[in-house]
């Protein structure tokens, strides 16, 4: 995914031609990400290094809307990738 990190709203096109208006912009030093797409879903994704491991990335996405309704909440921690967990045999 290539994003514009120039705080304006973007057409992103992702797997199965869907189409979201995609805004992106650091703040901060936490690049905040939000797609709005057809039918009332709205998706926001912070990013930012953790503090206590700069070699970690937190990551927060809400999500609005959509046909559950509400907002629900995610966060995840992404780890280097060993040197043999690329696969390949």
């Amino acid at each position: 995914m290539t994003l514009a990190t120039d705080g304006a709203a973007h057409d992103l096109v992702q797997p199965g031609d869907v189409h979201a208006a995609t805004t992106a912009k650091w703040t901060e030093g936490q690049l905040d990400v939000t797609s709005e797409y057809e039918g009332g879903l709205e998706i926001e994704q912070s990013f930012q290094r953790d503090p206590a491991s700069a070699s970690r990335l937190l990551a927060t996405i809400r999500i609005h809307g959509g046909p559950r309704g509400g907002t629900r909440t995610f966060r995840a921690v992404y780890h280097p990738a060993s040197p043999d967990s690329a696969g390949g045999s």
